[in-house]
């Protein structure tokens, strides 16, 4: 830690991205972007979402990793403090890639049975370290997104 910093080491303020400093899957208002730069004058900040960074920078900015002093991405399986990579998990390292194929067969299955509002691709993200699997699909608009929810 910077000797220079008067933040206490004891006290991390760590945020969900999705639905806590933005609507799932929108972009932060200035407001919130002017509070968390504000609070991170007096404690270390952290994010954490299911998203992966790509994602998190569309949502909080390309500047993210400079914006927290800790940043974890894809429910915490990659982690960073600034913009020093600290870990990140493999699913595929995890499960192999026969086990995980398996396991998308599956889902492919089952989503392509439900009868819902509407499906509109991309149904399985493949990210570094988990799966993210969305009946709906993930370029469903915002309204058709609502819809589904419901």
């Amino acid at each position: 830690m910077d000797p220079n910093d008067k933040r206490s080491p004891d006290v991390i303020a760590l945020f969900d991205v999705d639905g806590t400093l933005t609507a799932p899957r929108l972009t932060a208002t200035k407001q919130m972007i002017d509070f968390l730069a504000e609070l991170r004058n007096n404690v270390i900040i952290a994010i954490v979402g299911g998203s992966d960074l790509r994602k998190q920078k569309e949502q909080l900015g390309e500047n993210v990793l400079d914006m927290f002093d800790y940043t974890f991405s894809e429910n915490g399986l990659v982690a960073y403090r600034g913009r020093e990579l600290l870990a990140e998990a493999s699913i595929t390292a995890h499960l192999g890639e026969k086990r995980l194929q398996k396991l998308i067969n599956y889902c492919l299955r089952y989503i392509s049975a439900l009868n819902i509002p509407a499906k509109r691709g991309t149904f399985i993200e493949f990210r570094k370290g988990m799966l993210n699997i969305s009946p709906i699909g993930r370029n469903c608009s915002q309204e058709e997104r609502c819809e589904f929810e419901q």
